[in-house]
């Protein structure tokens, strides 16, 4: 007997499945016939037809999964296929002032989440050593003003010398699990469809994914975590194609206009978030500046 291809131990097994299915659902059946006083079959007519429809069941449960993964290749296939529109202006490019605003005003929950901390946990410290608290307060900002400007120099200098890049494979790298990974719950996480990024909610595992791409003849990896990678946009350094990021890890929607320059449009989230950035940030300068009143 010749060994079964991966194609035919597929079929045979979704074949298995479905007829495990039937004979489940056949034996619950007769157990609540039997549990209810009912006679367990029909008519021999009646179960030669049972039979026949059981096996015409078996055979349309066998052949719906092929079909439905056929169905998700083809549109996979479809969207790998559909045109990015990759127009953008010459380099280097002008910056908006809104995007440079929002650059200088960044909102994030893990800083928030940090100064809280900061503030809140070694509050016997801050009580029996009042002297430290201004230190820590000038520390805490230094790091997260010096972790910000790294990245914000990133998206800045993509912004005015990025060009799309080409890709070339995404594989999947890791996924959270409950055991062993990260795992989001009901949390805001960006994806992208081309230059279009949605920020829903979402609850599951986080995905890394590695992008390979390459840009004017030179190649490069992008790790991206999160949701996973669809077939947004990645953006390359024209300079150094090593330098790149997918759209999504920028705070605002890179619209353009009909020369490839960006629109420069903030939502109403950036906008808030910005708000929100001046009110944590001058508080803890605030505290800052009168625990070192109070205290030297």
């Amino acid at each position: 007997m010749s060994e079964e291809s991966p194609e035919e131990r597929v079929a045979r097994l979704e074949r298995e499945l479905a007829a495990a299915k039937v004979d489940k659902l056949e034996h619950e059946l007769a157990d609540a016939k039997h549990a209810a006083g009912m006679p367990a079959s029909g008519s021999p007519h009646r179960a030669g037809d049972a039979a026949a429809a059981r096996a015409q069941l078996r055979e349309m449960l066998a052949d719906t999964a092929a079909p439905m993964r056929d169905m998700l290749d083809q549109l996979d296939r479809t969207r790998e296929r559909a045109p990015i529109d990759t127009t953008l202006a010459a380099t280097p490019r002008r910056v908006p002032t809104a995007f440079l605003l929002a650059e200088l005003l960044p909102f994030s929950w893990w800083a928030a989440f940090t100064l809280m901390m900061v503030g809140v946990s070694p509050i016997a410290l801050w009580i029996f050593r009042p002297k430290l608290m201004p230190i820590a307060g000038v520390a805490t900002l230094l790091l997260l003003l010096a972790l910000h400007i790294r990245k914000a120099a990133v998206r800045l200098s993509l912004l005015a010398w990025g060009k799309v890049a080409t890709l070339e494979h995404a594989e999947e790298a890791s996924r959270g699990t409950y055991y062993s990974g990260t795992t989001y719950n009901n949390m805001r996480i960006p994806i992208a469809h081309g230059w279009k990024v949605t920020r829903e909610f979402y609850s599951g595992p986080k995905i890394v994914t590695r992008v390979r791409y390459h840009l004017d003849g030179k190649g490069g990896v992008l790790v991206l975590g999160g949701r996973g990678y669809s077939d947004g946009v990645i953006l390359a350094d024209s300079r150094d194609p090593r330098r790149a990021l997918c759209v999504t890890a920028f705070p605002y929607d890179l619209d353009r206009d009909g020369n490839g320059n960006w629109l420069g449009t903030l939502r109403t989230g950036v906008v808030a978030g910005m708000v929100a950035s001046v009110i944590l940030y001058g508080g803890w300068i605030a505290a800052t500046v009168w625990a070192f009143h109070r205290f030297w």
